[in-house]
Formats: structure tokens, C-alpha cells, sequence
């Protein structure tokens, strides 16, 4: 019975251990500074006047004076601490969409993230 535990522990740290290095590279993935590119609401475009979003390799972000949390799962960035903007695709190109609703209307935000050293690499 012992030895069961063990092995079970082991799986276990194992699993955890894979999980959070999985879940680093994601993050280190996307770290980086985002500009707003283009904003859409009810389809029409819009001035974009969001403040950068800054995702840091350690998983915080800012945006709009505010810190908090994110992480990623497939293909979706997932932000905490935020009332509208809690979910972005992923996209290629470094580009990351939120789509939400606010007072009724369909918004839409990109967030690019422009550096030469990218090479020809993107998100998904």
C-alpha cells in the first residue's frame, strides 16, 4: 500500500510539474506589450484610445490602470480583475481580439504587439 501512494505522489508532483511548465511557456509566449490597433463597435470602427495592455512573463498584466492576472488556455487569453475585456482570442500576428458587450452594443478591441525581432512567428 505504501509503495501505491508513492507512485500515486509521484504521478501526481509529476503531473503538477508538466501543468505549471506548460502554463509558463504559454505566458512567455505572449509576454509583451500590445497596442490597441483598431476598435469596432456595431461594426463601425472606431478611434482606438485603449492604453497599451502589458502582459509580463510572470503571468500579471496592466491595462487601463489596472493589475491583475492572466493565463492561457489553447487559443484564449484569459484576464482577471476586468468587467468587460475577460477573454481575448489569440490570433496570428501577435494580435489579440476581445469581443464583448457594453450597454447593449457589440464591441470589438485588437491588441497588436509590434517588435522587428518577431521574425514571422504569431500567437497561434
Amino acid at each position: 500500500m505504501r509503495r501505491g501512494m508513492h507512485s500515486v505522489l509521484g504521478l501526481l508532483s509529476l503531473f503538477l510539474f508538466l501543468f505549471c511548465a506548460t502554463a509558463l511557456r504559454a505566458q512567455s509566449r505572449v509576454a509583451g506589450t500590445y497596442q490597441c490597433s483598431h476598435a469596432r463597435i456595431q461594426g463601425k470602427s472606431k478611434k482606438c484610445t485603449s492604453p497599451p495592455l502589458t502582459l509580463n512573463e510572470d503571468g500579471s498584466y496592466q491595462l487601463l490602470g489596472k493589475e491583475g492576472r492572466y493565463s492561457v488556455k489553447g487559443r484564449w487569453l484569459y484576464l482577471d480583475k476586468t468587467s468587460h475585456q475577460r477573454k481575448g482570442q489569440l490570433q496570428p500576428g501577435y494580435r489579440i481580439a476581445f469581443h464583448y458587450r457594453e450597454n447593449g452594443k457589440l464591441c470589438e478591441i485588437i491588441f497588436e504587439r509590434h517588435r522587428a525581432d518577431l521574425g514571422k512567428s504569431s500567437l497561434s
